[in-house]
């Protein structure tokens, strides 16, 4: 998840600046090579492509070390541009559970922020297709437009136009409801879907919408009081959630066939949808989420500016 990268790079940054340890150096550097490929033209980073659709970006550990490699030099230079714009989340708007992090890592950013050294043209890169295997994600960058696509999260699409610098299209891919008020989603994360051809074949999945009560709070503050003390059985609660509410699927029936076409100004994207034989509606959703994550879900400005139709992607549905 490229946010969420970024944060990991911050925190890898400043142990590095302590320790100026190799292997530290060594991942970093396998940091910015992943984050380089999510940098929007407008200055933001991540989304519903990602696997924790965040949107957040932490500048701590880019800036610090934008004098070391021009890679996090042009990186910390775009997004300093989209900051600038307010197209991203600062710490006096974001939530509670999230100000301290964010707040820590742009004061890091400050103390090493030095805007006559960053150029965000310092190493840009030419026209590319970018496929990452076991993620599933795909780039696509031309000089009209930069596009991302997650196959393994239903084909969730995301567009910038490349000369206007503003987002041009997104959609994340199908919801729906079943007769028994079921919710279910193509966008739910499938590992074995493959993109050949351009062409994905996924499922679609009952969503679990399960939520906290004062019950379940208190049961939970105890138990980090007592037996989550327990680093093993901590652990071992964790993982169990995270297969219940992220990880685990239950399907629901149905198919959804998405074939993408590219050319250098354009992209159509074919659906065949085959509903849930017991779906009673089902529609393409254009900022929807199959999982509930703390750090994502925020209000950018580019949400408002998505345009109702886009300048490069054709939708064909039958």
């Amino acid at each position: 998840d490229p946010g969420y990268q970024t944060l990991c790079t911050y925190y890898l940054a400043s142990a590095y600046l302590d320790l100026n340890d190799k292997e530290l150096w060594n991942s970093l550097e396998k940091s910015v090579a992943f984050l380089q490929y999510f940098v929007h033209p407008n200055g933001t980073i991540g989304g519903l492509y990602g696997a924790r659709n965040t949107e957040v970006y932490y500048p701590g550990g880019v800036v610090c070390l934008a004098h070391k490699n021009d890679t996090f030099n042009q990186i910390a230079g775009e997004m300093h541009i989209g900051i600038k714009n307010d197209e991203n989340m600062l710490p006096q708007n974001i939530d509670i559970g999230n100000y301290i992090p964010l707040l820590n890592s742009y004061a890091f950013a400050a103390l090493h922020f030095n805007e006559s050294t960053i150029n965000p043209e310092s190493q840009a890169q030419n026209d590319y297709e970018k496929l990452f295997i076991e993620t599933g994600l795909f780039v696509k960058k031309t000089q009209h437009y930069h596009a991302i696509i997650n196959y393994k999260k239903g084909g969730v699409v995301k567009v910038y136009d490349k000369v206007s610098k503003s987002i041009d299209y997104q959609d994340s891919s199908y919801f729906g409801v079943t007769q028994s008020g079921k919710k279910f989603s193509s966008q739910v994360w499938n590992e074995i879907v493959t993109f050949e051809n351009f062409e994905i074949k996924t499922a679609f999945y009952e969503l679990n919408e399960s939520s906290q009560s004062p019950l379940t709070t208190i049961i939970l503050r105890g138990l980090a009081l007592t037996v989550f003390k327990s680093l093993f059985l901590g652990n071992l609660f964790k993982k169990t959630i995270v297969k219940m509410l992220m990880t685990g699927k239950n399907r629901v029936g149905g198919e959804l066939l998405r074939t993408f076409s590219f050319k250098d100004d354009s992209i159509v994207v074919k659906d065949h949808v085959i509903q849930p034989s017991d779906a009673k509606k089902i529609s393409l959703g254009r900022n929807y989420k199959a999982i509930h994550m703390a750090s994502s879900g925020y209000m950018l400005k580019q949400h408002l500016e998505i345009p109702e139709k886009s300048k490069f992607v054709s939708l064909v549905q039958d």
